[in-house]
């Protein structure tokens, strides 16, 4: 195993911010995966004691997913999702929010509430639709919502939809539908990693849930599938238990119970009914409550194989453009494959923007997904900045040191460094987009 600073082709750099680009929603961006710091130290420490070099079953291995939400067209977003596709042989022991604490290490936090929506079925597809005023103080119920659908004053009229009994039921609400946040797992093969599938998510359960928006929200963008359908993170811990049915026909039908099983994470919130001219109908679970979710430190999942393909889902809550974001998730190792190398992949992706800045539809209408495939436990870089946050024309170095923290020798490394198109090097002359490091 080596440890070795890279000399970079360049090491400093002079901070400038570039422009926006418009659309209708926040998306998010994954900027980085790598190892949590105590795997790290674990694998340098183990090479040198030891002078054996890499991942041995039984290790637990921490890993974090760093994403930022980005502008497209909005600043603060409802909710955002972060999946992982877990490798075969890991067994799920850990998985939450954190933040770096400054001093190299990463601490636990509480996910943020979901952003304000609308809670009544003009808010669907319509900004800043008011409720009507017969309908203010009344719980936004199934059967409110059904008579509120049916009122000839309604912008958007009576849809339709069915529940999972074949009965009529109201069409949902944003804020509802966006109330639950948390951490879920699903073992079910349609929500198992594969790359070849067409759209944006890489499972084949999302690719139909597009369909919410494209048939059950009739391109509304709102959440008017039937009431209880559609979420992200649709199961019996969810609000929103309902997927939608295998094959859609509008007006639709509530399909089966989704298969993503919440995680007991502090801080965790599930949606609730809420009053109809409410921006928030969501609740904080706790301790005790039979919704809280599994305790996998104390229950770990099942290790991950092609006959239980494990994915692991966040639902981060409210978006704001400029902050930064991280979730961690930890697990044993039950089993290598040969070679010893982990090969991970995960996705994030944002919804619409929250009811201040006009927030009418739902998550699925923005699925287009930034994918992180192929991620290698090999190695390991570390990249310090010289300061943690800088102002246009501030001068930042950037340390880079590779780790080897894979089992064998490599040879012939390379590392590029992808920077922000508004760095100069500087004044008056920009960064090429990529700079190479000689680390052989």
């Amino acid at each position: 195993m080596y440890q070795k600073l890279c000399n970079p082709l360049i090491l400093f750099a002079i901070l400038l911010f570039g422009g926006v680009a418009h659309a209708d929603n926040v998306a998010m961006v994954e900027t980085t995966k790598f190892l949590a710091p105590e795997t790290v130290n674990m694998l340098i420490q183990r090479a040198q004691t030891t002078g054996t070099a890499g991942f041995q079953v039984g290790d637990t291995v921490s890993y974090i997913i760093k994403y930022k939400p980005v502008p497209n067209g909005g600043n603060t977003g409802a909710n955002g999702y972060v999946t992982d596709y877990i490798p075969d042989g890991l067994q799920v022991i850990g998985a939450g929010f954190v933040q770096p604490d400054g001093f190299g290490g990463y601490f636990d936090v509480s996910p943020v509430p979901a952003g304000d929506m609308p809670n009544h079925p003009d808010g669907n597809g319509n900004r800043f639709a008011p409720v009507l005023p017969l309908y203010i103080g009344l719980p936004a119920t199934p059967a409110n919502l059904l008579l509120y659908e049916n009122d000839p004053a309604s912008i958007n009229g009576p849809i339709g939809n069915l529940d999972a009994l074949g009965l009529p039921t109201s069409v949902g609400t944003l804020a509802q539908w966006y109330g639950d946040v948390g951490v879920w797992y699903s073992t079910d093969p349609r929500t198992a990693f594969n790359n070849g599938l067409p759209g944006s998510s890489r499972n084949a359960w999302d690719t139909l849930q597009v369909d919410y928006e494209n048939i059950c929200a009739a391109g509304n963008g709102g959440a008017e599938g039937p009431w209880g359908t559609g979420s992200p993170v649709a199961g019996p811990e969810t609000f929103y238990q309902r997927e939608i049915p295998i094959a859609p026909v509008a007006p639709c039908a509530a399909g089966a119970i989704g298969p993503w099983h919440r995680i007991a994470v502090p801080g965790s919130r599930i949606g609730d009914y809420g009053l109809m001219q409410d921006l928030q109908a969501s609740r904080e679970l706790l301790p005790g409550d039979p919704l809280y979710g599994r305790d996998v430190s104390s229950n770990p999942l099942p290790v991950a194989s092609p006959a239980t393909p494990v994915t692991v889902r966040w639902a981060n809550g409210l978006n704001s453009v400029g902050e930064v974001k991280y979730v961690k998730l930890t697990a044993r190792i039950a089993s290598l494959p040969p070679g010893g190398t982990i090969i991970n992949n995960s996705e994030v992706w944002g919804g619409d923007v929250y009811y201040a800045e006009g927030g009418k539809d739902n998550a699925w209408k923005y699925n287009n997904t930034l994918v992180s495939i192929g991620n290698n436990s090999d190695l390991t870089v570390i990249k310090t900045p010289s300061v943690e946050s800088a102002a246009v024309g501030d001068v930042v170095s950037f340390q880079v040191i590779l780790v080897n923290t894979g089992a064998g020798t490599q040879t012939n490394v390379k590392v590029t460094d992808y920077l922000q198109a508004s760095t100069e090097a500087k004044p008056g002359k920009p960064f090429e987009i990529m700079v190479n490091y000689n680390c052989d």
